[in-house]
């Protein structure tokens, strides 16, 4: 459950992200939509947390990783993996700093 957590987090990001921008929760995503009041908040709590920083940088890289096919954000196939992998660890760690609310 913990990983489907962390999954479902990591790919909510690309709603969050520009591409080829810095990472912010009220980015509009590659698409040019703009994120949910919820999804936003949720973003703003971990990037306040204690995996904050695994996280901004996560979506750091899939914002300059990401295109707009087909009115989706899509991410570059084997971009930020280890990006993933280390928010995937600092989650496993703290679990309740990656939970949404």
């Amino acid at each position: 459950m913990k990983k489907a957590a962390v999954g479902w987090l990591a790919m909510g990001l690309l709603a969050f992200t520009a591409c080829g921008s810095s990472f912010s929760c009220t980015s509009d995503d590659a698409c040019g939509n703009p994120p949910s009041s919820t999804g936003t908040s949720t973003c703003q709590a971990i990037t306040a947390g204690i995996c904050g920083s695994a996280f901004t940088a996560l979506g750091t890289c899939e914002s300059n990783n990401s295109t707009c096919e087909n009115n989706a954000p899509t991410l570059a196939t084997g971009a930020c993996t280890s990006e993933e992998s280390a928010f995937a660890s600092c989650c496993s760690s703290n679990p309740s700093a990656c939970q949404s609310s």
